[in-house]
């Protein structure tokens, strides 16, 4: 799966846009990966994988780099250059072996306890 398509566009720069829709798969299985982040490099354009690992991006240009991110995998760079095949194959990364959660701003009330005694 992967086809991309250059095609004229007269309200882009150059006249050129790009389309593509490409799938990024898992390297130890080949599964698809849902929830991949892909981001253009230089720009805020970008998108994610959905449940099939398929994404769909219009790039400002042909020979642009795309970055490739997922928790628990290493995240990848490619070089589009104008190719029409490119599927991803994510590599798996190295486990974390501990996470510390940290919160500011919690407060607590304090109560006070009276007691009396009668007698």
């Amino acid at each position: 799966m992967g086809s991309c398509s250059l095609f004229t566009c007269d309200d882009e720069p150059n006249n050129v846009c790009s389309k593509c829709q490409w799938k990024v798969t898992d390297s130890r299985d080949g599964d698809p990966l849902t929830g991949v982040s892909v981001l253009e490099v230089g720009t805020t354009n970008g998108t994610v994988t959905d449940i099939d690992g398929i994404y769909s991006l219009k790039l400002n240009s042909p020979s642009t780099v795309l970055v490739f991110s997922y928790i628990g995998y290493t995240t990848k760079s490619i070089s589009v250059n104008g190719q029409s095949e490119l599927n991803v194959v994510m590599e798996f990364g190295t486990l974390l072996d501990e996470v510390i959660v940290t919160s500011l701003g919690i407060s607590r009330e304090k109560i006070s306890l009276l007691l009396c005694t009668g007698s």
